[in-house]
């Protein structure tokens, strides 16, 4: 069962996050980087509601001793956590924590087998990148698995607004698949994020729905690439994105 490190001084928030965690399959473990062998855990969360120095420091130490492990922030300022490095993967706002659930669950299937692969696919700069934005969770993971067994590619998976802003600056997807219909934020505001971005030009961005059209998002003037509506054959969106990245 895979373990989360939780760096809070509140205990309550602990008791929290407990019930949403087991659930999900994950045991909480209270973070302390100078006595546990934090590097032994599969994820690290941290509460930037704690003085920021702390969380700083803890960050560091954690990304120093387990450079491959996935970070989650828990807190309100998302510019607060995009200024906390590059290891960063997650954003939950403390307003909506049930959200953790949805971190957690796609951690267990979203990124690459273990840390080894992990850190391969992350050094190897010619590796395409791709995103994959969906609030169906099972969606998401059957994407993430056919586009591993297509290509060598390094593919991410989220299922909040909120996640995919955190990551998108610190992970850089050469195609970004983006569900239009979230349930915490409008995919549209991803895409114009992604589009506005300066580290993100070249991304290429792949729209999914079934509740909007291709021509009310055109008409919307969203900047997307391609759209293919739900319901679709997975062949559709494995094709478009080798269209992408040929």
């Amino acid at each position: 069962m895979p373990s989360l490190l939780v760096f809070s001084g509140s205990q309550s928030l602990i008791a929290q996050i407990r019930p949403i965690a087991e659930p999900a399959g994950w045991t909480i473990q209270p973070g302390h980087p100078d006595l546990d062998p934090f590097y032994d855990a599969d994820a690290a969360l941290f509460d930037l509601q704690t003085p920021i120095a702390n969380a700083h420091r803890h960050i560091s130490q954690v990304s120093a001793a387990a450079p491959c492990m996935p970070l989650v922030f828990l807190g309100d300022d998302l510019t607060v956590a995009q200024e906390l490095g590059e290891g960063m993967r997650y954003y939950v706002s403390p307003r909506h924590l049930s959200d953790l659930e949805h971190v957690l669950i796609s951690l267990s299937y979203g990124f690459p087998a273990d840390d080894a692969e992990a850190a391969e696919l992350a050094a190897d700069h010619s590796v395409p990148r791709v995103l994959i934005v969906d609030d169906s969770m099972q969606l998401a993971s059957l994407m993430a698995r056919a586009l591993r067994s297509m290509e060598r590619y390094d593919v991410r998976v989220v299922n909040t607004g909120f996640e995919a802003i955190s990551l998108l600056p610190s992970f850089r997807p050469d195609v970004a698949i983006i569900d239009i219909v979230l349930r915490d934020m409008d995919g549209r505001e991803i895409c114009a994020f992604i589009h506005n971005h300066p580290d993100l030009r070249h991304t290429k961005i792949i729209g999914v729905s079934g509740y909007m059209s291709a021509e009310r998002l055109e008409s919307d003037q969203v900047p997307l690439h391609a759209f293919i509506t739900k319901p679709f054959r997975m062949k559709e969106i494995l094709d478009q994105v080798a269209v992408f990245l040929a």
